[in-house]
């Protein structure tokens, strides 16, 4: 990801995108990762959703959790869900949702972009 820190101009949404990835703190979750080398990261070798709770709680900008693996682990603490659907088929790959995780959600918003790629975004129901 530290592309979009270096990334040459290339149109207003991904020059928007890429002025609020380099603003922005960073956590990075990994075990392998030998070190980080985009600005204003932060590398934790051990998920915990203590940490996920922890930033959330004191912090007053939306958290943003990327990939399902994390997201799952993490689904107790997921307030609105933003789903990308793009229709190319690679073969394989992670599942979106783990066959264990169970949380409601209702659909607050969509849309439908160029090439059939689809937003989705979720709101969790209140308990």
């Amino acid at each position: 990801m530290v592309w979009w820190e270096t990334m040459p101009p290339d149109s207003p949404v991904m020059n928007d995108y890429a002025a609020i990835w380099r603003g922005s703190d960073k956590v990075v979750f990994s075990s392998s990762l030998p070190d980080v080398s985009s600005a204003r990261t932060t590398l934790v070798r051990e998920f915990s959703p203590a940490v996920v709770a922890e930033l959330k709680a004191s912090s007053a900008q939306d958290i943003s959790i990327g990939g399902p693996t994390l997201a799952a682990q993490a689904v107790d603490l997921i307030d609105d869900l933003h789903l990308v659907l793009n229709p190319v088929i690679v073969g394989s790959g992670t599942r979106a949702f783990q066959a264990d995780v169970f949380a409601r959600f209702t659909l607050a918003e969509s849309r439908i972009f160029a090439r059939g790629i689809v937003y989705l975004h979720y709101q969790r129901v209140p308990s």
